[in-house]
């Protein structure tokens, strides 16, 4: 498990960076927090919202 950054330009280097690793593992099911209800963080929640979709 990794420490997640605060801000959300580092978050979402962070996030896709253990997706992909998810990934490359083969994992079935990933869970992700939600990221905070403010301007800076709605591209990825967009991007969460529509990965979960």
């Amino acid at each position: 498990m990794s420490v997640i950054p605060h801000d959300a330009a580092a978050f979402a280097r962070a996030l896709y960076a253990e997706l992909h690793r998810c990934d490359a593992a083969g994992a079935k099911l990933i869970v992700v927090e939600a990221p905070p209800d403010l301007p800076e963080w709605s591209g990825i929640a967009d991007r969460l919202g529509r990965a979960a979709a």
